[in-house]
Order: structure tokens, then C-alpha cells, then sequence
């Protein structure tokens, strides 16, 4: 498998096993410009004509390797939609009536948008086909794909949405002309319908393009598609921030990939394009976990947050996709903003730090406007299990993972890119084997520390490791909260820990005090044992004593493949002391 390390240049591919044959595969799927259409099988049917083919760059190869390897029922188990039913009838139901002709009338905060005969057809339509669609890819299933096939035919021969307003040929002023957001918006109108098609068009490219191909349903098809295309505004190339698709670079890269430019080095090659999007999310996303334009818009400013973060994450995918190398910096940053939306969603006055700005939106004290149980956010939530998958060693990782029912709408359907990657995430994290070895981000490397698994007598060979310490858990007032105190290296030699200089996130603490202050070793080849000192809280004042002589027994993760590398996770008070050691090295 593919597995990544962090060495002084920052990230670098670690191939081991099937990865080399991985790997080649990979560069001929790109240059043949096609993903696989059975994801059960991982057959690539080359011999198609191009404009048959499925396709997609959400979902890297090593993390659908890994979906491949699962069996029929754990697939099914995460991916298997419990209300189908409910959707076929709606498709059904779409069937017998006519499609919208245009959208028009919403404001600009969108809160009259449920009283809009077209708005509620959309996201009518939009959610039947994303949820089969899901199905249909991952699933392999044949009827989602005939009903996905049939609905996208009925709009497409009534020419379903082509009488919107078209803000691209004709100038549209922007929406928030009023501070209530009350103005009517035809800006809103467009994008609206223009972020419809886009994301018809990923699911459509996703599954049903190679279901029965020669069928004249398909031509229909991808003529309204291309109606669509002298409507759609270009690539924003002075975006500030990943809206609209990364300033619809997405769109774009979609195109390249279509047409088969995939690694050249021209601007509109999908490999450039998708450098682009990895600049932009590096661009937004802060030091602190806000992101730029979206964790300040104020009473709505949680879940715009949540989608910026939803578009961040999925980019990273792409990233990964195209195999760039990714800022160390920017996932750290990523980690902080996943920590931002968990004390956010639980304590909404949590994010009046940023919300009070009210940029286009209005500010509300203590007070945001989002869903309460994430299991039912239906667009830019596959984040959610991204993130538990990318991030396991997060302090909110596990936490946000058991706010979200099995067989969720927010893991099986997500309307901003067509399919439910969530599913896909959940599956592999919620195998039998712990998640520690598929492609993390700060993921660990296979290290000879595993052999003090079945050498509980003492390892006499050197390792050196890192090791980063957070804190989370909630105040008196039951606020979550979640931070980095201090990171640095350790030696390991027979058994005993041995700490370097500390780095304190506060800029403060003594750097030595783990050194002076400790005596830890390894226990039966991967549990700390002993004692040691740290600092309560984050400004490095008061001092305590932790670990096992204290009575604070690690809950490590389940498997010891690597040793103790992974996460120790300590329980004092409402407190929850995360230890992760990782990188380690012989010599």
C-alpha cells in the first residue's frame, strides 16, 4: 500500500508491497484519462471510446484500493442506502411531472428559497440522484444507475433549467445590496442552477457514462450539458478564496480530464489545474483553523466554515489524486480548523470570534444558524469522515465520528460532489483493522519499532521518534475545547524514553522539563509506563505528574502493528491528555 512519511523536505511517498504495481497503474489510468467504473472490481476498461468512460479525481487510488479490499458486506454496510425506496419514488415521481423551466426569485440570504416551487424540485432531484449515485459507483448497482439515467433524461430532453437569468452574458449586480439579505439576487438564480448541472454532471461522469453506452439517452445528455457551457462563467483567476469550486477551477479540471489532458504542463492541464486548487486552499485556511470568507459570515459562519472546510478537504483529495506534495504547515492547519467546527458546533458563542465581523451575513451573539445533528447535513459533509480518517490522531476525530449515525445522509449523499464519499471513508475506518494503516495524513511508517511487539525482553537497538502532546475536553461552563501543547523528539533504546527539548505551542515552558522531569519506558512492546510532569494548562504554568504510576491507563489504539508509535489517550478529570508518537527511525 501507499503510505506517507514526513522527512526534512516535507511529505514523500513511501511504496511498499503492492504500491509499485499501485503506482504504475496509476500513471496509465491517467494518461488513458479514466478512473475504473466497477469499484468492486477494480477493472479499467480501456477499449471504450473516451466519452464513455467513468471518471473521477475526489478519491486518490490507494484509499480505493483499500474500499476494493473490504468485503461485499462491509461495503454494503456503510454505502447501502436504508431509505432507497424513498429516493426511487422520488425519481418516479420527477418523472411524471414536468421540469422546472428556470429559477428565479431568491434572496440573497436564501431563507425564502423553501417557498420556491423550482428551488424544491431541485433539491428534490439534486438529492435522489446524488444518494443512487452512491450506490451506483461504489456498489456497482445497476438499477440506481437505469433510474440516475432515466431522471437525467427527462430534464434534459425538456431542457430543464435553460430559462434561468444568465448572469454570465448579462451583468447581474451582486447579492447583500441589503444588510438584511432580503434583496432579491438573480446572481443567486445562476449559481444556484449553474452549481446544479456542475454537480449533475460529476455524478453522470462518475457511474452512468459507461452504463449502457450505446443508449441514445446519453446523447441527450451531454447536449444539455453542453447548452450549459456558454452559461458557465470562467475561471475566476484573481479568486481569493475556494468558493464556487475553487473559483470554478474544479469544473476546468474536469474538463482537461475529459478531453485527456491530464499530466502536460500547459495551464489547462488537470495536473496544473489541480496545483492551483492546493494554492488556494493553502491561501485560506489560517493559522488559527478559520478559513478566509467563510468563518466570518456571521450568524451562518458555522456552517460556512463546515463548507469551506467540506471544499478544503475533498481538494487535499484531489491533491493526493494527482500525488502533490502537501504543506506539513497546511495540515496542521486543517487539524485546527476541524478542532474550530467541533467547539463551534458545540457551543455557538464559541465562534462570535469570528462571526462578529459579519461578512455578508449578520451577526447574531452567541447564536449560529446550522443543523444540530450532523448525521443529516447533506452537502460538503463528507469531511466529517475524511477527517477521521486523515486526522485519527486529532483530538475531535473519534468525537466527531460518534455524533454521525450509521448509515447517515451525511455519509451516503453529498450534494456538492454528486456522490457520498463518506461512505467510502467510513467503510475503511470502521474495518476490523484500525485505520493507522491506510494513508494518513502524519500518517506512520512501518518502523522496526514493531518488533518490540514480540520482544518484551528489551530492544537494544536505538530509535529515534517524535512526539506531539494536545489537550481536549470541556470547561466548567461544558465548552469543548481543543489545542497543541508541546511537541519534540525522544530516543528510545532498551525500553527507556529518553526526551530532547520540548516545544511549547505558547512560546512558553521550560524546554527541558520532560527531560528533568520523567521516567517512562515501553511496557509489552507498545504502552508508555511510569511517569512524568507537564504543564496544566496552556500557558505553561502549574505542573502535574501524568501516566500509569498515577493511575492514568493509556487507551492506545487497537492494533500494535507499529509498535507504540500512534495515539496514547489519557483520561484525567474532564481532560483528555493525546500522546502521539510517530516517525520513528532506527539509529
Amino acid at each position: 500500500m501507499i503510505l506517507r512519511t514526513n522527512d526534512r523536505n516535507g511529505e514523500k511517498m513511501v511504496k511498499t508491497g503492492w504500491g509499485h504495481i499501485l503506482s504504475g497503474l496509476i500513471s496509465l489510468g491517467m494518461l488513458s484519462n479514466v478512473w475504473a467504473a466497477n469499484w468492486n472490481s477494480g477493472t479499467n476498461d480501456t477499449r471504450a471510446p473516451q466519452h464513455q468512460k467513468t471518471m473521477s479525481a475526489f478519491i486518490p487510488p490507494e484509499i480505493k484500493s483499500a474500499f476494493q479490499d473490504l468485503s461485499t458486506n462491509q461495503r454494503e454496510a456503510s454505502c447501502k442506502n436504508p431509505e432507497r425506496d424513498k429516493y426511487e419514488n422520488h425519481v418516479k415521481d420527477l418523472l411524471s411531472e414536468t421540469p422546472p423551466e428556470k429559477l428565479i426569485g431568491l434572496n440573497s440570504r436564501m431563507d425564502n428559497a423553501s417557498r420556491i416551487k423550482a428551488f424544491n424540485d431541485i433539491k428534490k432531484f439534486r438529492q435522489a440522484i446524488t444518494i443512487l449515485n452512491t450506490e451506483a459507483v461504489f456498489l456497482d448497482d445497476n438499477e440506481a444507475k437505469e433510474l440516475i439515467l432515466s431522471g437525467l433524461d427527462h430534464w434534459a430532453k425538456d431542457q430543464a433549467l435553460l430559462d434561468t437569468f444568465d448572469c454570465k452574458n448579462n451583468r447581474c449586480k451582486h447579492a447583500w445590496q441589503s444588510k438584511d439579505g432580503q434583496d432579491l439576487a438573480p446572481i443567486l438564480d445562476h449559481t444556484t442552477v449553474e452549481t446544479l448541472v456542475t454537480e449533475l454532471r460529476y455524478a453522470y461522469y462518475a457511474s452512468v457514462v459507461a452504463f449502457k453506452p450505446e443508449d441514445p439517452r446519453h446523447k441527450t445528455i451531454q447536449a444539455w450539458f453542453k447548452k450549459w457551457q456558454s452559461r458557465t462563467r470562467g475561471v475566476a483567476k484573481k479568486s481569493k478564496g475556494i468558493g464556487l469550486g475553487f473559483g470554478r477551477r474544479l469544473p476546468q479540471l474536469y474538463e482537461a480530464m475529459l478531453n485527456g489532458k491530464i499530466e502536460c504542463d500547459e495551464p489547462k492541464c488537470a495536473r496544473s489545474i489541480a496545483k492551483q486548487i492546493l494554492a488556494l486552499i493553502d491561501k485560506t485556511v489560517n493559522n488559527d483553523g478559520s478559513l478566509k470568507f467563510h468563518t466570518e459570515r456571521g450568524d451562518r459562519a458555522l456552517y460556512y466554515h463546515s463548507s469551506g472546510l467540506g471544499t478544503a478537504t475533498v481538494g487535499l483529495e484531489i491533491a493526493r489524486f494527482f500525488e502533490l506534495e502537501i504543506p506539513h504547515d497546511l495540515d496542521t492547519r486543517i487539524e485546527r480548523a476541524g478542532e474550530l467546527f467541533y467547539s463551534g458546533f458545540n457551543d455557538h458563542a464559541y465562534m462570535d470570534k469570528w462571526a462578529k465581523n459579519a461578512n455578508r451575513g449578520r451577526a447574531t451573539k452567541g447564536k449560529q444558524f446550522f443543523n444540530d445533528d450532523l448525521s443529516f447535513v447533506v452537502t460538503n459533509g463528507s469531511w466529517y469522515f475524511i477527517f477521521a480518517l486523515r486526522y485519527p490522531q486529532s483530538s475531535i476525530a473519534k468525537n466527531l465520528d460518534k455524533l454521525i449515525k450509521p448509515q447517515s445522509k451525511a455519509q451516503l449523499m453529498d450534494l456538492r460532489w454528486g456522490v457520498g464519499l463518506g461512505c467510502v471513508y467510513r467503510a475503511i475506518a470502521n474495518k476490523d483493522v484500525t485505520s493507522t494503516a491506510i494513508v494518513q495524513s502524519k500518517s506512520l511508517p512501518e518502523s522496526p519499532l514493531k518488533k518490540l511487539i514480540s520482544d518484551n525482553q528489551g530492544e537494544t537497538e536505538t530509535y529515534q521518534c517524535r512526539f506531539t502532546v494536545s489537550k481536549s475536553g470541556k470547561d466548567k461552563q461544558g465548552s469543548a475545547y481543543g489545542y497543541e501543547m508541546a511537541s519534540g523528539k525522544i530516543t528510545i533504546k532498551d525500553n527507556l524514553i529518553n526526551f530532547g527539548p520540548a516545544v511549547w505551542s505558547s512560546g512558553k515552558g521550560d524546554p527541558d522539563l520532560f527531560s528533568n522531569q520523567s521516567s517512562l519506558s515501553v511496557k509489552n512492546g507498545s504502552q508508555l509506563d511510569g511517569e512524568i510532569e507537564i504543564y496544566v494548562t496552556k500557558k505553561a504554568t502549574n505542573v502535574r505528574k501524568l501516566f500509569t504510576s498515577n493511575g492514568y491507563e493509556p487507551r492506545t489504539q487497537e492494533n500494535q502493528e507499529f509498535g507504540i508509535q500512534g495515539v496514547h489517550i489519557f483520561d484525567v478529570g474532564r481532560s483528555k491528555w493525546l500522546w502521539e508518537i510517530s516517525g520513528c527511525e532506527n539509529g
